[in-house]
């Protein structure tokens, strides 16, 4: 769900504008008032932009802003972090999303971490930057022109040459002095934000620095943007390791996904959440996640077969809904009994023995009673699971394939919302 600016407090406001859609609006300020340049290339007599991207954290996201770019013939250098403890060059999908980068006309570089080493002097920094880089270029097949410091310290600053290596110093003292900077990092804006930089027209050449994690498809606090990247690194693993399994025809024990799977227009998102959550061991807030998509499940049933199953008129239902006053779960289900001329429990759970014992753990969950054993609590689990499928057997037909869930999800909300 996207948040409004009514969600955002003043306080975060400063990371308010960290959406994709506002680097669009970027990229759109850069075609159409700047030229983008490599770090080897500097026409210094004219007006340029370095736009430059240090990858700490997601490759995958780094990947989604160079198709932009590329889109609008912007070129940019990306700079990879081979020590990063965030992704691995090494491993093939992540290797191949550097080269896809490179094919899309963008420049790569060396993001040179110093933290592992105390460097003295120029020669001992030359040797670990040739050792990297050549790391990356064989891996990749290019040819390196240019390196950053990830998270500099006054003991990096003092390598200021304009190159160290063969690499040109994004930090050189020729870099400062010439041209204007402005960065993205933490995730926030500290003095001028990107936006108001590349609007001034009167700077005649700019460096600015963006970081790919930082821009996510909704507002997001800095630390929800990198535990998104993190987390769903950690799931696309989980997804090579079941993957493996069954290409190999091995046993692998992922029942609940095996079951979930089953349910008629599940998200990939809310599944992975699920097997998130069951293999933390935190069965209660599975439970009750459970619990809550059973009950939205039976909100669609309801007014789908009340449209689509029975021809009910919107002035129809909107008469039963003020009649019965429809505002809880519970009214819901009178709604049911009205529509259908039989009870929703007696509809749904004549199949299943379970549904005593999963209202108990329910009111038991909702009391804060906890001393219910966790291989009771899963098993419950599964009962709401084998509950949406049957949902879908008793309420819709497996030929059809146009359910809009949504839509009818929200239109029974609006009703359901509405006062006498």
């Amino acid at each position: 769900m996207k948040n409004t600016d009514s969600d955002i407090s003043l306080e975060n406001k400063r990371f308010a504008n960290f959406t994709f859609e506002n680097y669009i609006n970027l990229l759109e300020e850069i075609k159409e008032n700047w030229v983008t340049v490599s770090y080897d290339n500097i026409p210094w007599e004219k007006k340029f932009l370095l736009w430059r991207h240090d990858i700490d954290f997601s490759l995958n996201r780094a990947l989604k802003m160079a198709y932009e770019e590329y889109k609008l013939g912007i070129k940019a250098t990306y700079f990879i972090n081979i020590r990063s403890e965030f992704y691995n060059v090494l491993e093939k999908s992540q290797s191949k999303i550097i080269q896809q980068i490179k094919a899309y006309g963008h420049e790569i570089g060396l993001h040179f971490d110093p933290s592992p080493f105390k460097i003295k002097n120029t020669s001992e920094l030359e040797n670990l930057l040739k050792i990297d880089a050549l790391c990356i270029e064989k891996l990749i097949g290019i040819n390196m022109k240019a390196f950053s410091f990830h998270n500099p310290t006054e003991k990096e600053f003092i390598f200021n040459n304009h190159s160290y290596g063969g690499l040109v110093n994004t930090y050189s003292k020729e870099l400062s002095r010439k041209t204007n900077y402005c960065s993205d990092s933490n995730g926030y804006w500290r003095f001028k934000s990107i936006f108001e930089v590349l609007k001034n027209h009167k700077d005649q050449s700019l460096q600015i620095l963006t970081h790919p994690a930082w821009w996510q498809e909704n507002y997001m606090i800095p630390r929800q943007r990198i535990f998104r990247s993190v987390y769903g690194r950690a799931s696309k693993t989980m997804q090579d390791y079941d993957n493996l399994l069954k290409e190999h025809g091995r046993e692998n024990n992922y029942f609940l996904i095996e079951k979930l799977s089953k349910i008629y227009n599940i998200s990939v998102e809310f599944i992975e959440k699920c097997d998130y959550i069951y293999n933390s061991e935190d069965y209660i807030n599975l439970f009750n996640i459970l619990w809550n998509f059973k009950e939205e499940k039976i909100n669609v049933a309801i007014i789908y077969n009340a449209f689509q199953n029975y021809s009910l008129k919107k002035k129809d239902l909107e008469r039963i809904i003020n009649k019965n006053k429809i505002n809880t779960i519970l009214h819901k289900r009178n709604l049911f009994e009205d529509i259908f001329k039989i009870k929703l429990d007696e509809a749904l759970y004549k199949k299943s023995q379970n549904y005593k014992d999963i209202n108990f753990f329910k009111k038991n969950i909702d009391n804060g009673l906890f001393f219910l054993k966790s291989s009771d609590i899963r098993q419950n689990c599964i009962y709401l699971i084998d509950m949406c499928i049957e949902i879908d057997n008793l309420f819709f037909n497996k030929k059809i394939k146009d359910i809009q869930y949504k839509k009818y999800l929200d239109l029974f909300n609006y009703y359901c919302s509405k006062k006498n």
